[in-house]
């Protein structure tokens, strides 16, 4: 129905995936996958990162008919100066909080790279309404797959990004503003209904989007369910030190420090979903370790200025 916007074709010369046994155990679809950066001299290393952010900035920020529209126009060069403005607009570099638009458009890479769900609206675009229920949400996405009987299923994806010092931080923001969110009971009418559709995708891409996320009685069979993709970022500096350390020996730590990390996430992942009752959703969650996630998460923002 859609298509992807992120660019991707870079994303293994970024990331290297950690190779886990780990598993959430829910009835439902999820995923834990953690993704980290080439390491070099004892550090994460976070050159080729922002060159692939910087290469999906106006896909994240902008719709898709404003992208197009700046393509059709060769004005795609003006569109990512007022992307990256945006961010550092929007940015507050002395916030406390969780991780703002560097986690947004890290959740957001991973959801349509790795799982292929599809950018619905950018928590940017949906910084623009008035409304707090639609403000609490770091984007919304759809993701379309087909079970081993062959048969359609929708879920729409609640984003929600958060960068802490530590993962149990991170996690537990998350899940604090999953049950916030899910006190709106009347979230994808509402959705649906919003101005902003008109100027992200034309008459027919409107008609099929709300067909699916509200449909009518006689499309009762298709199948609509919510789920939630959440980024964790953490520090790991705290936890590890490689002073003296070589750098061969450093990169073993380091990933031998990762492993255990993605044991503990996974543990009290799971105990905080059991504990909130949010067994009956789907999660796919997206983790990736900073040495230190306040400090750099700033300097990355701070150098995808053009």
């Amino acid at each position: 129905m859609l298509s992807k916007t992120c660019r991707d074709e870079n994303f293994f010369k970024v990331f290297k995936e950690l190779k886990h046994s780990q598993s959430l155990n829910l009835p439902n679809n999820n995923k834990l996958e953690m993704y980290y950066t080439k390491i070099m001299n004892n550090k994460f290393d976070y050159t080729a990162l922002i060159e692939l952010l910087c290469e999906n900035i106006t896909n994240y920020v902008f719709s898709r008919k404003e992208n197009l529209e700046a393509s059709e126009k060769r004005k795609i060069s003006n569109l990512t100066i007022k992307a990256i403005k945006e961010f550092r607009k929007i940015k507050n570099e002395d916030d406390n909080g969780s991780g703002g638009e560097l986690g947004e458009i890290l959740l957001y890479t991973f959801l349509e790279s790795r799982l292929n769900a599809f950018k619905l609206l950018s928590k940017m675009e949906l910084k623009t309404n008035s409304s707090d229920y639609i403000k609490g949400a770091d984007g919304i996405y759809l993701y379309e797959y087909e079970d081993e009987k062959k048969q359609k299923h929708f879920e729409y994806i609640i984003g929600e990004a958060k960068i802490e010092g530590t993962s149990s931080e991170a996690i537990k923001d998350a899940i604090n503003s999953i049950l916030t969110h899910l006190q709106n009971e009347n979230f994808e009418k509402e959705l649906v209904n919003r101005e902003i559709f008109k100027e992200t995708f034309d008459e027919d891409e409107i008609e099929k989007i709300k067909k699916i996320l509200v449909p009518s009685q006689d499309e009762e069979d298709m199948d609509i369910q919510k789920a939630f993709g959440i980024f964790i970022g953490y520090g790991i500096d705290k936890s590890i030190n490689l002073d003296g350390i070589s750098n061969s020996e450093g990169k073993i730590l380091i990933e031998k420090r990762l492993k255990k990390d993605i044991e503990n996430i996974c543990k009290n992942m799971k105990q905080k979903i059991k504990d909130k009752k949010l067994n009956n959703y789907s999660f796919y969650v997206y983790i990736m370790p900073f040495k230190n996630a306040k400090e750099d998460r700033k300097e990355i923002l701070k150098n995808m200025a053009i």
